[in-house]
């Protein structure tokens, strides 16, 4: 058996010592397999050149530099010094230069002293009287200075013509320049008037960001007020849409429903018509109690009547309608929901009621059962629904 460890590591360390750290991968990877994985390698570096090679060639490309840097460095000092040297002789060169042509326009004479620059006078030390005697040029000297008239062109003459008239005007000119001191006092008095005639500062017009700030404050109060009625409307539904136990008489409930549902000259007349008729024909009556109870029965829907139930009884009130047939009508929407639904007629419990069936589901003996109903109707089939006590 043949150490492809050992093979794999003198591979490596000719030419790619990196990978030693990876021979045990290797052979575990390539476990039964490790003589072709021998093979692939050694072919893969075959066509390469070893590290020791490699590192020559490095080694010899650095001195190669370090020789070309030095001889570059050598070349640049000597060219400074080159340089130096050139500087030095030109301005020699120059300097002689200078001296040959002083020595050429001076011919062996001193050069001349340079005047000194005169010191400044005080101004307490200037003489006003002495400088115009010195200015003033004296009669002898004048007289020697004198042109003859033969010398003088007609140019010369005329100007002189011209510097006199010019001398004439200037006066006039400076006393529109330089105004007396009347008009500068008529000016400084009349500094307020000038103020007076300023125009007023107008007021500054409202800048654009105030306005949109304005707007803004407008549209903010406006859905604030939104707000706050929704919430009020909000407050009052859900006051009203709370469920109703009534532990008054059924004659209160009845009355509210029926104050808002008919007018009071059809309850009156409905009122006297009911007693007339059951003070008079009490077996009419119960002929007809039979007949609807016979007509529920067959219908599957139930009336309630005084003698069925035990009072006090509780009930969840859903519907007051007019007809029979709208009674048995939701009498079956309830039933359909999952509620056992049935209706009465008001006069039979409340005398003095208005002649409307109430759609009822019951009776419960205690309000808690009534309630325990109460809240799967308003969610399923009526929200107005209620909890009403029959005495």
């Amino acid at each position: 058996m043949e150490d492809y460890k050992k093979l794999l590591t003198d591979l490596y360390s000719e030419f790619d010592p990196e990978r030693i750290k990876q021979i045990d991968y290797f052979l575990s990877r390539y476990k039964g397999n490790e003589k072709q994985f021998y093979i692939s390698q050694k072919a893969k570096y075959s066509s390469k050149k070893p590290v020791s090679d490699s590192k020559k060639i490095i080694e010899e490309a650095l001195a190669r530099i370090k020789s070309q840097t030095a001889a570059k460095e050598k070349r640049a000092d000597e060219k400074e010094k080159m340089d130096s040297a050139k500087i030095e002789e030109e301005i020699l060169s120059e300097n002689t230069n200078e001296l040959q042509k002083l020595d050429d326009v001076t011919d062996g004479f001193p050069l001349p002293i340079e005047d000194k620059a005169p010191e400044p006078i005080e101004a307490e030390e200037i003489d006003e009287v002495s400088l115009k005697e010195n200015r003033e040029i004296p009669e002898e000297v004048q007289s020697k200075t004198e042109i003859p008239s033969q010398w003088i062109s007609e140019e010369i003459v005329e100007n002189q013509h011209s510097e006199i008239e010019f001398e004439n005007i200037a006066p006039k000119q400076d006393q529109h320049k330089n105004p007396n001191k009347r008009t500068q006092q008529a000016k400084e008095n009349n500094w307020f008037d000038e103020q007076q005639r300023a125009p007023f500062p107008s007021e500054p017009r409202h800048s654009t960001k105030h306005s949109n700030k304005k707007y803004f404050l407008y549209i903010f109060g406006i859905v604030v007020l939104i707000m706050i009625m929704l919430l009020v409307g909000y407050y009052l539904f859900i006051l009203r849409s709370a469920p109703k136990t009534t532990t008054e008489n059924a004659k209160l409930a009845e009355a509210e429903l029926n104050e808002i549902s008919l007018p009071d000259s059809k309850t009156t007349s409905l009122v006297d018509s009911i007693a007339e008729t059951t003070s008079t024909n009490t077996e009419k009556e119960t002929n007809a109690n039979s007949s609807d109870s016979s007509n529920a029965s067959t219908n599957g829907l139930g009336r309630i009547v005084p003698g069925n139930i035990q009072l006090p009884a509780f009930f969840v009130a859903c519907y007051a309608v007019k007809t029979e047939k709208q009674a048995n009508a939701k009498i079956a929407f309830l039933k359909t929901n999952g509620f056992d639904a049935r209706y009465y007629w008001i006069p039979d419990f409340v005398p003095q009621g208005n002649s409307f069936f109430k759609v009822v589901i019951g009776p419960f003996r205690t309000q808690t059962e009534a309630l325990r109903t109460l809240t799967p109707v308003q969610e399923r089939a009526e929200f107005d629904a209620y909890v009403l006590q029959v005495k």
